[in-house]
């Protein structure tokens, strides 16, 4: 027997990457001064 394709599980897999993707990004714009207090680097380093 075959499977029925559902489309919307095609759709669904890359807008997540997608967001998750962003999030690493605007996390990594909050905390990027923090992390480089704690390791003694300036932020410029860090990026």
């Amino acid at each position: 027997m075959k499977m029925k394709e559902n489309k919307w599980i095609r759709a669904a897999i890359p807008a997540l990457l997608l967001h998750c993707s962003i999030g690493t990004v605007y996390c990594w714009s909050i905390f990027s001064q923090e992390i480089a207090d704690y390791i003694g680097f300036s932020k410029g380093a860090t990026e």
